[in-house]
């Protein structure tokens, strides 16, 4: 169990002021796994999350490239939604066949990027109305997969989508 993500690489989108659980917490669990984690934001800089907890930025957006990794995961942020790159990366890399995850903060930018049309999602019910809007489903419920695409709505569901996420890299 501890080592069965080994060899795979996941990169994790968040803008400043993500909210800390949602990225520590699955970055951990899958850490815990075996996978790679790198840290992706707008700048290569340090992230800084909502609770001031720090990490270091792997990798720009605007330089990283989808073939490095095996999955990615939106965190959230609120500026991300709106960058032009962060939404390059990842409409490039819901094309290649590969799982795309966010939390429930992250689904807005699912939407930006325009990935939710037809597309059952799951998030914060606050953001229910956004997802309709965007041609998808909203579900209230822990983790909605969905082909490829994986979504959560709260910090207590944050076990099951890891679960989710690494069972999609190994298949």
């Amino acid at each position: 169990m501890q080592n069965r993500l080994s060899g795979k690489h996941v990169a994790f989108i968040a803008g400043q002021g993500v909210e800390h659980s949602h990225l520590a917490k699955p970055m951990q669990e899958l850490r815990r796994m075996g996978a790679q984690i790198s840290v992706i934001a707008s700048s290569p800089d340090v992230l800084v999350t909502d609770t001031k907890e720090t990490y270091k930025v792997d990798k720009a957006v605007a330089v990283a490239d989808p073939e490095d990794y095996h999955a990615v995961v939106v965190s959230g942020g609120a500026e991300i939604a709106t960058l032009k790159p962060v939404l390059e990366f990842l409409r490039t890399f819901e094309k290649s066949g590969k799982p795309v995850g966010a939390t429930s903060q992250g689904v807005p930018v699912l939407i930006a990027a325009e990935l939710m049309k037809d597309r059952q999602a799951t998030s914060d019910p606050r953001h229910q109305a956004l997802v309709d809007a965007a041609g998808g489903t909203w579900r209230d419920c822990e983790v909605v997969v969905d082909d490829l695409v994986i979504t959560t709505r709260h910090t207590k569901d944050l076990p099951a989508f890891s679960q989710a996420l690494a069972k999609a890299l190994l298949d």
